[in-house]
């Protein structure tokens, strides 16, 4: 039970749950808006919204934590990454550079994965970009990387996975 803590200015503490809080303001404010003066009873009905609002936003992320918790953790969110780094990661192994690495993939595939240029005006080795295309048919085929993703996130995330 979560618990709300006073302190007065004389020193001395009070500790009270926070429900015993909650149902005091909620009689206070329901004695405002039952009030005889029109501001008063203004108030104490626009603090019982308020304080009504505030209960249902917190109930309502409660069921969504709720709800979010019994799904699990989720799978991989892109299949392919893996793969590339399964195939870099081969490479690593055999203590290739990263240029050696490009320099094959250029050429051919690795692992069923073929790099595709996305100008195909400029040759392949001065692209920034490229697509990079799963041969073995899944439905992750054909998404875009970049050059400085490939060599500075994937390519030391591979050396891990030898």
């Amino acid at each position: 039970m979560t618990r709300i803590k006073y302190t007065f200015d004389d020193g001395t503490t009070e500790t009270l749950p926070l429900t015993d809080v909650v149902v005091n303001l909620q009689r206070q404010y329901a004695a405002m808006a039952a009030s005889s003066d029109a501001g008063l009873r203004a108030k104490g009905s626009a603090k019982l919204l308020q304080l009504a609002e505030m209960l249902v936003k917190k109930e309502s992320t409660n069921q969504t934590n709720r709800k979010n918790a019994s799904k699990g953790r989720p799978a991989a969110k892109c299949p392919l990454k893996a793969k590339i780094i399964q195939a870099m990661a081969s490479y690593r192994a055999d203590d290739a550079s990263f240029k050696d690495f490009m320099a094959a993939w250029e050429v051919g595939t690795i692992d069923g994965l073929r790099l595709l240029p996305i100008d195909s005006t400029k040759p392949i080795k001065l692209q920034d970009e490229y697509l990079i295309d799963n041969e073995n048919g899944d439905n992750d085929s054909l998404k875009p990387y970049k050059l400085s993703t490939l060599k500075n996130k994937l390519w030391p995330e591979a050396k891990i996975h030898r």
